[in-house]
């Protein structure tokens, strides 16, 4: 896959590759978006465990993939990221700063990982999305397969929905 396409910026948002450089404020993103959007429908205990603190150590440990693309307002500041595992044609990740709600951000992000899925030869996406998200997706074009639990990287789990496309 080549280089992330880079357009006019859409609503003052331009969408690139990430680079290791932007670690930090990927997982940034990742902790607002939990800890201030999710809020309402997670209790703290799942919240903390989806999105710990972010610290030197995890911010050192973190490798964005060559399908993790982040989202730019115009003064350079990250607000969002998406990411793709085209191998199982699963949306992996796709995170909104709480600031940067309602801004076009998501739509974008997810715009641009559908343009990166096709591109790879996916015929659908399929993953777990919050059910904080649900409602994003399905104004999107996904439909529900499933609701069930997903396992975090910690071993606890949380509610989810099960949603897919096909490209």
């Amino acid at each position: 896959m080549g280089a992330c396409q880079v357009n006019a910026p859409v609503n003052g948002i331009t969408l690139r590759r990430a680079t290791s450089r932007d670690a930090r404020a990927i997982l940034e993103c990742h902790h607002s978006a939990v800890h201030e959007i999710a809020c309402n429908d997670y209790p703290p205990p799942t919240l903390n465990e989806w999105s710990p603190p972010v610290t030197t150590e995890r911010v050192n440990l973190y490798s964005p993939r060559d399908t993790t693309v982040v989202a730019e307002i115009a003064s350079g500041t990250i607000v969002g990221f998406g990411e793709l595992i085209t191998s199982n044609n699963e949306l992996r990740a796709l995170y909104v700063s709480a600031y940067a709600g309602g801004l076009g951000v998501g739509s974008a992000i997810l715009q641009e990982l559908e343009h990166i899925a096709r591109a790879a030869g996916c015929p659908s996406l399929t993953f777990n999305s919050s059910i904080t998200a649900e409602p994003f997706y399905l104004r999107h074009g996904y439909s529900v397969v499933s609701r069930g639990e997903h396992t975090l990287s910690s071993g606890g789990t949380m509610a989810c929905v099960r949603l897919t496309k096909q490209l």
